[in-house]
């Protein structure tokens, strides 16, 4: 009976002490830091390492650590004025290139962290940080669809000239044709090829005119697709200030919650989440020369002129292949 006694205390005894161990981080607060990552793909290196810690010993900045880890730089400081006056200088020495945020950086010791020992996440009622409520612009998200559907009813129409005149009018499109026949061809056409697309009844008695929209059907799934791209987006965003669980969640139908614990610097936050930016893919138009668009000072139907830093002219065509950031 003893001995299962004693094997028993053992283990509580045990189980302490591990319990023990594993809080121990939690004792150990948070230590002043300047995050240092790449505003780009480029990956951050030793040189750069180097580069700051050269930086900082010039300027007579002090600093406890600095270290290398997940594709970051983190440099822990023993005060905030030094900690601030890091942030200006790193940022105005290493440029647009970099991004150079403030934040709170664990001060778990090395080998309680080999063991695997990690402060718990606080939230911002604990830790404090920013909360960012964010709103999606629905009617831009529409208006590109309209600029899409457009595109592609020129492009389906095309063939047999089965229109007069399109024309984009709001979050509708107006199309004129010459005949009636034309005109049941085309619906037939829209109908059976782009079914996102309905006739809308305007009262308007011009029979050879009609206005079609998108399905409400259709604009759910892009507004619903637009908050996905936006939410994953700010996902990857977040990522360069290196905050540890962040939470980025949809709230209603328009609008996207963004908590981000520990995080200092709030304007930089503000800056590198409210950035806008928008990738389109086009393809070439490799059937028309532009310097002939440009002499003639007409661009062909269905591409548009653009140009190169060093100055040289591109046709591409205006129909988007697709979207992102």
């Amino acid at each position: 009976m003893n001995h299962y006694s004693g094997l028993r205390n053992a283990l509580i005894a045990f189980f302490l002490l591990l319990s023990a161990l594993y809080a121990l981080p939690n004792i150990f607060g948070s230590d002043l830091a300047v995050q240092v990552s790449s505003a780009g793909d480029a990956a951050i290196e030793q040189s750069d390492l180097t580069k700051i810690t050269a930086t900082l010993k010039q300027k007579n900045i002090q600093y406890k650590s600095a270290a290398l880890s997940n594709r970051r730089i983190l440099v822990r400081f023993g005060d905030n004025a030094s900690q601030l006056s890091a942030k200006d200088l790193l940022k105005t020495e290493l440029g647009r290139n970099y991004v150079v945020a403030l934040n709170l950086a664990p001060s778990v010791p090395q080998w309680l962290d080999s063991l695997g020992g990690r402060a718990m996440s606080l939230g911002l009622d604990l830790r404090g940080g920013v909360h960012f409520l964010l709103e999606v612009d629905m009617q831009a998200v529409l208006a590109m669809s309209i600029d899409k559907y457009y595109n592609e009813l020129r492009t389906l129409l095309r063939e047999g000239r089965l229109y007069k005149s399109i024309k984009k009018e709001g979050d509708s499109i107006a199309i004129r044709f010459k005949t009636l026949e034309l005109k049941d061809k085309a619906l037939a056409r829209i109908k059976s090829d782009i079914s996102d697309l309905i006739v809308l009844e305007t009262g308007d008695q011009d029979e050879l005119l009609i206005q079609v929209g998108i399905s409400d059907d259709a604009q759910k799934i892009a507004k619903s697709s637009a908050l996905k791209q936006n939410i994953t987006t700010l996902r990857n965003r977040v990522n360069e200030l290196g905050v540890a669980e962040p939470i980025i969640q949809q709230q209603g139908l328009e609008r996207i919650v963004v908590q981000l614990p520990g995080v200092q610097d709030t304007a930089r936050a503000k800056e590198i989440l409210g950035a806008v930016a928008t990738l389109e893919f086009r393809l070439v138009d490799e059937k028309n020369d532009p310097q002939t668009a440009i002499q003639s000072g007409r661009t062909p139907i269905g591409s548009k002129l653009y140009y190169f830093k060093d100055g040289r002219p591109l046709l591409l065509k205006t129909r988007v292949i697709t979207t992102g950031e």
